[in-house]
């Protein structure tokens, strides 16, 4: 193997371990963004399901109702900054996840044209080492 094959070689590893932590990263925003996502669907349905019930109620129990749907609302409310930064940094980490993997297979493609061209090459020499039949020259004959 070359240097430039062995070079190649490392680079290519490289690669693919940028292309997995990548893909790692990518995962890892992805499920905090559907965190976010579910914990803010929990509290709609909890502020959906918050009423008061069938009969007499009193001032008290209106009170508490009135007193959790706000704190609902304001927890919903605080929670549109986060998930929309999840989502960002979500998207931003499958754009870098894509951009890696398009340096892997560039550069497996680079590998594995190195690879042939180091082939060729050595065939080419053991064909020019070999030993040549002895050619007669018509010209040479007196």
């Amino acid at each position: 193997m070359s240097d430039r094959q062995s070079r190649l070689q490392r680079m290519l590893r490289l690669r693919a371990i940028e292309h997995r932590v990548a893909k790692a990263r990518a995962a890892n925003a992805e499920a905090k963004a559907c965190n976010l996502i579910q914990i803010d669907e929990r509290l709609a349905g909890l502020r959906a399901g918050l009423s008061a019930g069938d009969g007499e109620t009193s001032g008290l129990v209106l009170q508490s109702l009135s007193e959790m749907a706000r704190r609902l609302d304001t927890a919903r409310a605080s929670m549109i900054a986060p998930i929309s930064e999840a989502a960002r940094r979500r998207d931003e980490c499958h754009a870098g996840r894509i951009k890696a993997q398009q340096k892997e297979d560039s550069m497996t493609k680079l590998h594995d044209r190195e690879t042939v061209n180091a082939t060729i090459l050595s065939e080419r020499r053991s064909d020019a080492n070999r030993p040549r039949p002895k050619t007669y020259s018509f010209l040479e004959e007196s």
